[in-house]
């Protein structure tokens, strides 16, 4: 989990939250949670898991971080509770739901508190760090970031992060797998054959 136990001080930004499991785990280490789920029953189910176990300092928001688009967007359900995005165009169910800029979430909930940025936001990272403030960026110390390849470049993400002094770890699935080996090859083009990989972003500056 990227070293939770050393989270003393930080507020944590958990940006597709889903039912909570991650915001439950670094509440017990970090200052602040902030939990961010978009889907509405995700999100009733972040709420009671808050509440049955008795987290402090953990607030819960019903909405879908994004780049450009406008105050409410519409997300679609996927094939499991965890994949609904507001990238895709879908024959299940889709929710009007309301929205927050990233910008927005670091100027109003993180104070002078040190940062921890989670994200898993199923293609709609892309559009979020084509318009994210560099100086916001500065003020995150650490994001753990789940990139879905198929929604857009590498290089969009990387290439804004150490514009504001980041450097770049890939970790390759499975984690803990011995003698695990990626099950893609990247290109000179920041895209790879698989359609997932997880990254941590560290600034190099703290």
């Amino acid at each position: 989990m990227f070293g939770i136990e050393n989270l003393k001080g930080f507020t944590v930004l958990d940006v597709g939250a889903h039912i909570g499991l991650y915001s439950l785990v670094v509440s017990n280490y970090a200052h602040r949670v902030i939990s961010v789920e978009p889907h509405p029953i995700n999100y009733k189910l972040l709420k009671i898991n808050k509440i049955a176990n008795n987290v402090e300092g953990m607030l819960t928001l019903n909405a879908a971080i994004v780049g450009t688009k406008t105050d409410r967007t519409k997300l679609c359900e996927s094939t499991h509770s965890g994949g609904s995005s507001i990238m895709i165009e879908s024959p299940s169910k889709c929710y009007r739901i309301q929205t927050k800029h990233l910008n927005e979430l670091i100027e109003s909930y993180t104070g002078n508190d040190k940062v921890l940025l989670k994200m898993n936001i199923e293609g709609a990272e892309f559009d979020i760090f084509k318009s994210v403030d560099p100086n916001l960026l500065r003020s995150v110390e650490r994001i753990v970031m789940e990139v879905h390849l198929r929604y857009g470049s590498l290089n969009i993400i990387v290439n804004k992060l150490k514009s504001a002094g980041f450097s770049v770890k890939y970790f390759y699935p499975p984690l803990t797998a011995k003698d695990a080996r990626p099950p893609y090859r990247a290109t000179e083009h920041g895209r790879s054959e698989a359609s997932t990989i997880r990254y941590l972003f560290h600034s190099e500056t703290r």
